[in-house]
């Protein structure tokens, strides 16, 4: 008689347990940085740019090599501030957060744009 009542407890322990972890992830705290090469400036056409992004106090998050036509989309990147170089080309800046997740650079050339 008493079984039952105490599987019914470990149940929902466990069922609460499970909604709690979902929950820690549905409101993780990163959001995603985007590279979007769409040419290259004339001096390095046909080559790769490095493209650095730092987050925090200028840690590295993701180092990467880019040609035109690329687009790339970091995901988890962690709440901050973060910065993104196209090395020799520009360097922008932007902080990602629950109101501004994403951010965006695109270099077109020497253009380089920050969206979001």
């Amino acid at each position: 008689m008493h079984a039952r009542p105490h599987a019914a407890t470990l149940l929902t322990l466990v069922m609460g347990s499970a909604c709690l972890a979902l929950a820690g992830c549905a409101s993780a705290s990163v959001g995603t940085a985007t590279i979007e090469i769409r040419q290259l400036p004339d001096d390095i056409a046909g080559e790769e740019l490095e493209v650095q992004v730092r987050v925090g106090e200028g840690n590295s998050f993701e180092s990467l090599h880019m040609s035109t036509g690329m687009t790339i989309a970091l995901d988890s990147v962690p709440f901050g501030d973060v910065e993104i170089e196209a090395v020799g080309v520009c360097t922008v800046a932007s902080p990602i957060d629950e109101l501004n997740p994403t951010m965006r650079l695109i270099v077109d050339g020497t253009h380089c744009t920050l969206a979001d």
